[in-house]
């Protein structure tokens, strides 16, 4: 009985569209090599990886919605680890069972290109406050301001008397 499992492997960033494209045909023809079939096949363009593999900052996300017999899946994951533009892959068994006819598979989207200077981000003059005093006039303000005080009546409740003040004598 075949199971539905997403395979997602990351590719060298340095490929080029056709060697990418091959690259998934090959991928496919491991798992139709086995018996199984690619539902759904997406490419997710280039993105930066979490950690660098291998002195490699970026890669090419694939996404393939397989179905294969269990079987079948340590076949898969050997062939997979014999190739060298993939950098890292993951094969794990889907609880989706909403994709169960095979589609045709779209074509392959281009990746998306960065472009080669970010766009500068200009500030938003309503998020920066403005300093209309130097920083040494507002601490001077802050330092003498007087201090507001309690009614006497207040102060003398609340104010510790000299006996509440000392410790009381521990006895051994």
């Amino acid at each position: 009985m075949a199971r539905n499992y997403e395979l997602t492997f990351i590719a060298r960033p340095e490929m080029d569209p056709a060697g990418l494209t091959a690259l998934i045909e090959r991928v496919k023809g491991f798992i139709t090599a086995e018996g199984g079939t690619v539902v759904k096949a997406d490419q997710w363009g280039v993105r930066r990886l979490s950690y660098p593999i291998n002195k490699i900052r970026d890669g090419q996300y694939v996404f393939l919605f397989v179905q294969l017999e269990a079987q079948s899946v340590q076949k898969v994951e050997s062939r997979l680890k014999l190739v060298e533009s993939v950098i890292r892959y993951l094969l794990v068994k889907s609880e989706d069972t909403n994709i169960t006819k095979a589609e045709p598979v779209a074509e392959a989207v281009e990746p998306a290109v960065k472009p080669a200077v970010e766009p500068a981000v200009e500030p938003v003059a309503e998020a920066v406050p403005t300093v209309t005093k130097p920083v040494a006039a507002v601490a001077e303000e802050t330092t003498s301001t007087p201090v507001a005080t309690a009614p006497d009546t207040a102060a003398a409740e609340s104010s510790p008397t000299q006996e509440q003040a000392q410790p009381t004598p521990v006895v051994e």
